[in-house]
């Protein structure tokens, strides 16, 4: 499948998913920040709730782009255990970088804890906008 946009992207999926339209019960979760506006587009087409988990990268601290891993809502955190080995990184090199995107990430979600976790559609694309800041900007 190509996809001009992530609109599209999530259009597209939407028809794919047609069968689930209307399902009881259905959720999308969307990944900020590119996820969110598909699993908008997913959700409102098959009438489906929108939820967002939110999730930080875990880079090598001489190579942050490069994922050791993630963190999510929740407090779940998973691990590339090929990356962490073939890399050489110790507990103690990657527990600031955990540290610092565990922080990042409770800055975020507290910013929608006043609205009672209810996800509006302007408000996952305002998180999905701001999950993209570097980290420390407002």
């Amino acid at each position: 499948m190509k996809f001009k946009d992530r609109r599209d992207a999530g259009q597209q999926l939407a028809d794919r998913l047609s069968e689930y339209r209307e399902e009881p019960g259905l959720l999308v979760i969307g990944l900020p920040r590119g996820g969110v506006p598909v699993a908008l587009e997913i959700a409102t087409a098959l009438r489906g709730e929108l939820d967002v988990m939110l999730v930080r990268k875990i880079g090598l601290p001489w190579h942050p782009e490069l994922a050791a891993g993630a963190v999510a809502s929740g407090g779940t955190q998973i691990f590339n255990e090929d990356v962490i080995e073939g890399s050489g990184v110790t507990d103690s090199q990657l527990q600031p970088v955990i540290d610092r995107e565990l922080k990042e990430l409770n800055a975020v979600s507290t910013c929608f804890v006043a609205t009672g976790n209810q996800w509006t559609p302007l408000v996952a694309m305002l998180l999905s906008l701001m999950m993209a800041l570097p980290p420390g900007q407002p």
